[in-house]
């Protein structure tokens, strides 16, 4: 996994590596899954972990909320 700012971090999103996921000091990470264009999980410095879709609607980049771990753990294999 690559570090440093701009730097992409691409994880095969499972629930123990994305409860593995380290949590910032300060603000937020995106992490991407190594699987599945688009499906992303936001780590907060306060250690919460959201799903999020990252694509392109009317010409202009979105982040879609889908939900917060572990009320929701998607997975390539499976939705809980």
């Amino acid at each position: 996994m690559a570090k440093g700012k701009g730097s992409t971090r691409r994880v095969k999103f499972t629930k123990a590596a994305i409860l593995k996921l380290p949590t910032p000091a300060s603000g937020r990470v995106y992490h991407y899954d190594a699987g599945q264009p688009g499906l992303t999980v936001c780590v907060s410095s306060a250690g919460s972990r959201t799903f999020y879709v990252y694509k392109w609607v009317n010409g202009r980049p979105e982040r879609i909320r889908l939900g917060r771990f572990p009320d929701l753990v998607v997975c390539p294999d499976r939705v809980y």
